[in-house]
Order: C-alpha cells, then sequence, then structure tokens
C-alpha cells in the first residue's frame, strides 16, 4: 500500500513537471512569434512606399477632411506629406492623430 501511494506521488509530480514546462515552451514559443511580428512589421514599414500606398493614405485623408478632423490647411499639408515619404511608415505618419475610423 505504502508503495503505492509513493508511486503515486512520483507519477504526480512527473506529471506536474512535463504541464509546466509544456506551459514553459507555448509561452517561449508565443513570445517568438511576437517578436517575429514585429520585426516583420518593422520591415514592412521600412519598405519604400508605392503609389498605391500613397493613394490609400490620400483617401484616408479626404475621409478624415470630409468628417471634420481636418481643416483645409491641415488636409493640404499631410496630402503634400504623404506624397513626399519615402517609405511606408514616412507615409502614414501622417495619419497617426486620427480617429481608427480612417486609418488603413
Amino acid at each position: 500500500m505504502a508503495r503505492a501511494i509513493v508511486l503515486l506521488v512520483i507519477v504526480a509530480a512527473l506529471l506536474y513537471l512535463a504541464a509546466t514546462l509544456l506551459h514553459r515552451a507555448v509561452l517561449r514559443r508565443r513570445r517568438v512569434r511576437a517578436y517575429r511580428k514585429q520585426v516583420d512589421l518593422q520591415r514592412w514599414m521600412s519598405l519604400r512606399a508605392t503609389d498605391y500606398d500613397r493613394q490609400a493614405v490620400i483617401t484616408a485623408l479626404g475621409d478624415a477632411y470630409t468628417t471634420g478632423q481636418l481643416t483645409q490647411a491641415e488636409h493640404e499639408q499631410r496630402v503634400t506629406m504623404a506624397l513626399e515619404g519615402r517609405t511606408r511608415a514616412e507615409v502614414r505618419r501622417v495619419l497617426g492623430d486620427l480617429s481608427p475610423a480612417v486609418r488603413l
């Protein structure tokens, strides 16, 4: 009887250890995936902007202007900045303080 109890305790301890190690592996994998997504986003934002990227930002700025979030002068200034931006980050920077409804 005592051997059975000792054996059960050992099995329970091994199961707990295995579950803990599995949980840590899952958490580590999630952190690695989150880091990779962040790096991929940084790489994507550092790529040169295309005409499509610029046009999408200009359309979003037009929506912000029509909803009253931007004045005409602000709209013109931001459109100029979007057209002059080289990377996707520079082009999209002009949308930073607008409501999420007009962001891309």
